[in-house]
């Protein structure tokens, strides 16, 4: 994959999961996660999907994933409520 269908991949994963298109985002969040692992929005996007196919241990992964790579971000309160909320 070129650099330009990569970042289209990673976009139309971001747009779907912001839409609740929850297919599209759970298609498109793996190849960006494959290209570009440290792209940490990716996970997010897929632990989303996975929550909305209440696919709870998968969204746990992703989740967890996106806090081992920016435990410090902006976001990482809002994963880590969302991390917690799946626990049972």
């Amino acid at each position: 994959m070129n650099r330009r269908d990569f970042f289209h991949t990673a976009a139309t994963g971001a747009l779907a999961a912001a839409a609740t298109q929850v297919a599209v985002a759970q298609e498109q969040s793996p190849p960006t996660i494959r290209l570009a692992p440290t792209r940490v929005v990716a996970y997010i996007n897929l632990g989303d999907a996975y929550v909305k196919l209440d696919r709870r241990s998968e969204a746990k992964q992703a989740y967890d994933k996106y806090l081992e790579l920016a435990p410090n971000s902006r976001e990482a309160a809002d994963v880590a409520a969302k991390l917690k909320a799946l626990a049972p």
